[in-house]
């Protein structure tokens, strides 16, 4: 039998190896949610048929960082622009941005949404209409008329609610309905403050956004049935992020006509990475 002595050497020995384990993977997670800079965005998309540039334009009091992956607009292409979900950042496309066929048939654009970048980071928009209008803000400010909108899991909500002056929608696992959000229990442990305050900020923005979609999504009022914009759905029916109910809504409210619905069977929700070359395939269709 060990003596109490012992005991304790032990419980204090593996106390010591488990808050070092805590902190290592706290620094870690701060790492790599860590907003990229500049340079490193433009290192990372940089290829033999890209020379990308960052601008920022701003939105009320907020600078948001707009990748371009080609220094001239090409008014004889449309425009993709690229909306990334929650937590997110630009380099979520960046196998579509540095593409040959994609930028060879289009204009290529991404921007950070509020809250991710490096200005302020965990602060997001909890209202679509702003999002709204920093789109409107980014087609403005490039004089943007032939725009298809590209959106992942929460940037595929901010397309799919954008209003009827585009050419297109690509919408990948979008957040449509507040009820079909899962209510997982780690987002109710993040409420604890000891909690909340070790997350990183790109985090914590997500963990807002996750809840407000459950308290708000129902409550945006969008009158689908007179949707004039075609749409292309793709979702998996494995998700557990956001429910494949959700692609069920809008093919159930949406006109026939307007929605092209992509099922993948086994797909999760993780899809922009998975399933790149299902989804390239689809947006090549729209070019």
């Amino acid at each position: 039998m060990l003596k109490k002595a012992a005991w304790l050497k032990i419980i204090k020995v593996f106390l010591v190896v488990i808050s070092a384990m805590i902190i290592i993977a706290i620094v870690v997670i701060y790492r790599f949610f860590k907003p990229k800079e500049d340079t490193v965005i433009i290192s990372a998309v940089t290829t033999q048929t890209s020379n990308p540039v960052i601008k920022t334009v701003h939105y009320k009091d907020k600078k948001i960082r707009v990748l371009q992956m080609q220094q001239q607009i090409d008014k004889t292409k449309p425009t993709i622009l690229f909306i990334h979900g929650s937590p997110g950042s630009m380099l979520d496309f960046k196998t579509y941005l540095i593409d040959k066929d994609l930028q060879q048939k289009a204009n290529l654009l991404t921007y950070e949404r509020v809250g991710y970048g490096l200005k302020n980071t965990g602060k997001v928009f909890l209202d679509l209409n702003d999002e709204i209008n920093v789109i409107d803000t980014i087609r403005k400010t490039w004089q943007l008329d032939r725009i298809i909108l590209i959106g992942y899991s929460y940037g595929g909500t901010v397309a799919a609610v954008y209003p009827d002056k585009v050419l297109k929608k690509v919408l990948i696992a979008p957040s449509l309905k507040g009820e079909y959000e899962p209510k997982f229990l780690a987002y109710q442990i993040t409420k604890h403050p000891l909690v909340k305050n070790l997350l990183p900020p790109r985090i914590e923005a997500a963990v807002d956004e996750k809840r407000m979609h459950i308290q708000y999504l129902d409550q945006w009022v969008y009158d689908w049935s007179h949707f004039k914009t075609p749409i292309v759905l793709i979702h998996g029916k494995k998700d557990k992020i956001v429910p494949y109910n959700n692609a069920l809504f809008l093919k159930q409210n949406v006109p026939k006509d307007q929605l092209t619905l992509v099922s993948i069977e086994q797909g999760n929700h993780a899809l922009i990475w998975n399933q790149f070359v299902l989804i390239k395939k689809e947006i090549l269709k729209q070019l």
